[in-house]
């Protein structure tokens, strides 16, 4: 560069001291500036990320309205088919203890009646006097109240057994 030895540390300074200045004085200005237009983009992005969330959340929130509304309908059949087999099994047991044997088992819609809850049912059960006898008299014995609505009782198709046609109301939670 120069000559003289001592203009060339002199220059070496000068420009270190410049350098110093730039980067002390001039750079965090632009870093604040680029800090200040990152937090703007930053901050309208974190608004668009916010609405996008909320629009999840509802969204979400309405799927799980359904899924309970959906849990609570298949805990209530649940239990309503609970109560069912419940039934099924204690007219098996009737069926058993008489002799009769049952032909078809057609329960309704379970109704509540003010804090009870009803099933109407209609029953098909086939066999000798005596044994159809001894169903009603279980039917009677039963620790299940059921009111007896209608008995019908014909011929069987072979001639020496009889068809008898029950409907019930079997109330469940008694």
């Amino acid at each position: 560069m120069f000559q003289n030895r001592k203009w060339n540390i002199y220059t070496i300074v000068l420009i270190l001291f410049c350098g110093a200045i730039v980067i002390l004085e001039i750079l965090p200005r632009n870093y604040e500036l680029v800090g200040n237009l990152s937090s703007w983009v930053l901050s309208s992005s974190k608004e668009e990320f916010i609405k996008v969330n909320d629009l999840q959340i509802t969204e979400l929130q309405n799927e799980i309205a359904l899924l309970n509304k959906s849990v609570s309908t298949i805990a209530s059949e649940y239990n309503s088919q609970i109560k069912l087999s419940s039934l099924y099994l204690t007219f098996s047991n009737f069926s058993s203890v008489s002799g009769a044997e049952i032909l078809d088992v057609s329960p309704a819609e379970m109704v509540q009646e003010n804090v009870l809850w009803k099933v109407p049912v209609e029953i098909e059960t086939s066999g000798s006097y005596e044994q159809l006898f001894n169903f009603l008299l279980a039917i009677e014995k039963s620790q299940k109240v059921m009111k007896v609505g209608s008995v019908s009782v014909t011929h069987g198709r072979d001639g020496k057994s009889l068809i008898m046609n029950l409907e019930l109301e079997v109330y469940l939670n008694l």
